[in-house]
C-alpha cells in the first residue's frame, strides 16, 4: 500500500533550488532553522491534509493518529530490546550519519541491542536527566545565566547592533560541557587546543563543521543522490578531529580525578567503543546544545518584537528569585506563568528538534500503508504544532494566551493531555523522549527571565534590528536573522 502515500518532490527540490544554484549553500548550512520556518514547514498541513508525505527518499509524517501509533510502537520496542530482540524503530539514520562519517564507516552505529539503549539512557539521565542533582543543575543554570546576561548587555552598551547567537551558544555549550565533563568552557577550550592542531579552532568552528557534514551529506542523499556536496569532507574531518579530542579530555579527566563525566559513566556501562562513543559525544553535544541555543535566540527575538507580551511577562516576574526556582516539574511551571505560556509558545513554533528521525527495522503497518525494511521516518513536529485543526486558524502566530484554557487549543490547556494525544510532543514523547526535558526547560526559563529582569531593572530599551538573513561583522550568516541594540 505504500503506493498510497502522496509524493511531494517538488518541494524538496524547490527548495534547494532556491539555495543551491545561486551559491548560498553556507546561508542554508549557517541558518539551517530558515528552513525549519513554522510557515514553510506548515504548509504541509494544507498540502497534504492526511499527514504522511514522501519527500525525496523520507517519509515524512505529521498527523497526531500516526503519531501515536509510532510512540507506541516503541513503548512495543522497549520490551522487545530490553529481552534482546531487535526492535521495528530504530533511531533515524540522519542520527547515525556523524558518528558514521567521523568514524568513516558505512555501518549503523549499534547502540539498539538488548538493555543497551537503556544503559545510555541511564547515563545521560545522571549528567542531565531526571536522575541527575536538580539542585546541583539548578545552581550550574544560575551561573551560567547570570555570566550569559552580564555578558550580552556589556556588548549592547557598546551602542552597536549585536548578534546575539554567537553569546547564546557559548552559553549553551557551557552548560553541556559543565554537565558532561565538569569543567567550564574557558578550560574546555584550553585543552581542546592542545588536543587540535587547527589554527583559530573554537567552539563555533565545531558547530558550522556539524551542520556543514549533515547537510552537504544529507540533502544529497535525500534527493537521491549519491554525491557530497561541498566542503563535506572537510567539514567531516572537523569533526573527528573535536570528537577525538573530546573523549581524550573526558578520559584524562577520568585518570586524574574521582568525579565521573560522560565518557567515565559510559565505561562503566560497558559501552566503550569509539564509534558508540563518538556517535553519542556528537549526538548529545551538537543536539543537546545548538537545539537550546536555538530556541533561546529565536526567544530573544519574538520578545522584543512583540512589547505587549514582553511587558506582562515583566509584570510577573519583576520580584521573582529565578535563583531557586523548582525545576523539577517543568512543564507545570509554563502552563502556570506568563513567562512559561511564552516560552510553550516558542517550544510549538520553534521545537528544539523541528525532525524526529526514525528508521524501519521490520516490515511494519503504519495507518493502513505498509512501511518496508530501511524506509526512513522523519516526524515533522512543526507540521504537527501548526494544524489548524487542532490549534486554530491563527496557528502560525505566536499567542502565550493560546495556552490559558478555553483558547485555540478548545479547552486543552494541559500540556500532558495534548501530549498524550499526539498533538504538542516539543521533546517527543514515550521511551525515547529527550532525557535532558527538564534541564532545557530550565536553562530557557531561567536565562530569558534573568535577562528580562536586567533589561527592565537598568532601564534599557532593545529593539530588534535589520530582521532577515544578514552578514554579521565576523562575515558570517546570524543565525536566525536579527541583531539587537539598545535605542
Amino acid at each position: 500500500m505504500t503506493d498510497a502515500i502522496p509524493t511531494g518532490n517538488g518541494l524538496f527540490h524547490k527548495l534547494m533550488n532556491r539555495w543551491v544554484p545561486s551559491g548560498k549553500l553556507h546561508n542554508l548550512v549557517i541558518n539551517y532553522p530558515i528552513i525549519s520556518d513554522p510557515a514553510r514547514l506548515a504548509m504541509m498541513n494544507d498540502q497534504w491534509p492526511g499527514g504522511i508525505v514522501w519527500i525525496g527518499n523520507i517519509l515524512y509524517v505529521f498527523n497526531p493518529i500516526l503519531v501515536r501509533e509510532l510512540i507506541a510502537q516503541q513503548l512495543a520496542d522497549q520490551k522487545v530490546s530490553q529481552n534482546g530482540g531487535t526492535p521495528v524503530l530504530g533511531r533515524g539514520g540522519t542520527v547515525d550519519t556523524l558518528g558514521r562519517m567521523v568514524m568513516g564507516t558505512s555501518g549503523p552505529i549499534t547502540i539498539e541491542p538488548g538493555n543497551e539503549w537503556k544503559i545510555l539512557n541511564a547515563a545521560l539521565a545522571k549528567v542531565v536527566g531526571y536522575s541527575a542533582n536538580m539542585e546541583e543543575i539548578l545552581a550550574s543554570i544560575v551561573v551560567n545565566a547570570d555570566e550569559f546576561v552580564d555578558e550580552l548587555l556589556q556588548e549592547l552598551k557598546k551602542g552597536v547592533n549585536v548578534d546575539p547567537s554567537p553569546l547564546v551558544k557559548s552559553s549553551s555549550l557551557g552548560m553541556i560541557i559543565q554537565r558532561t565533563l565538569g569543567i567550564s568552557l574557558n578550560d574546555f577550550g584550553t585543552r581542546l587546543a592542545e588536543k587540535i592542531n587547527i589554527p583559530e579552532f573554537n567552539y563555533r568552528t565545531y558547530l558550522d563543521a556539524v551542520r556543514m557534514a549533515l547537510i552537504t551529506h544529507m540533502i544529497p542523499s535525500q534527493m537521491g543522490m549519491n554525491i557530497v556536496l561541498p566542503g563535506g569532507r572537510q567539514a567531516v574531518d572537523i569533526l573527528g578531529k573535536f570528537t577525538e579530542a573530546y573523549i581524550d579530555i573526558a578520559k584524562d579527566l577520568a585518570a586524574s580525578s574521582t568525579t565521573p563525566n560522560l565518557v567515565s559513566i559510559l565505561a562503566q556501562k560497558g559501552i566503550t567503543e569509539e564509534e558508540q562513543l563518538a556517535s553519542i559525544v556528537n549526538q548529545l553535544i551538537a543536539a543537546g546544545h545548538e537545539t537550546t541555543a536555538g530556541v533561546l535566540t529565536v526567544g530573544l527575538r519574538e520578545l522584543f518584537n512583540q512589547p505587549e507580551v514582553l511587558n506582562k511577562i515583566w509584570e510577573e516576574i519583576r520580584n521573582l528569585n529565578f535563583n531557586s526556582v523548582d525545576i523539577h516539574n517543568s512543564f507545570r511551571i509554563l502552563e502556570n506563568s506568563e513567562l512559561g505560556r511564552f516560552l510553550l509558545e516558542l517550544l510549538r513554533l520553534y521545537p528544539a528538534t523541528p525532525i524526529i528521525p526514525l528508521s524501519v527495522n521490520k516490515d511494519m503497518i503504519l495507518g493502513g500503508y505498509s512501511l518496508s525494511l530501511g524506509t526512513e521516518i522523519q516526524i515533522n513536529l512543526i507540521a504537527l504544532h501548526t494544524n489548524n485543526a487542532q490549534w486554530g486558524q491563527e496557528a502560525h502566530e505566536l499567542k502565550p494566551d493560546r495556552w490559558i484554557t478555553g483558547e485555540s487549543t478548545k479547552g486543552q490547556s494541559s500540556v500532558a493531555r495534548l501530549k498524550r494525544e499526539g498533538i504538542f510532543l516539543p521533546f517527543w514523547a514515550g521511551p525515547r523522549s529527550c532525557v535532558g526535558e527538564n534541564f532545557a526547560i530550565a536553562e530557557l526559563y531561567i536565562t530569558l527571565g534573568k535577562f528580562i529582569q536586567s533589561v527592565f531593572e537598568t532601564g534599557a530599551k532593545i529593539s530588534v534590528m535589520s530582521q532577515g538573513i544578514i552578514e554579521t561583522s565576523t562575515g558570517t550568516s546570524n543565525l536566525v536573522g536579527f541583531e539587537l541594540r539598545i535605542t
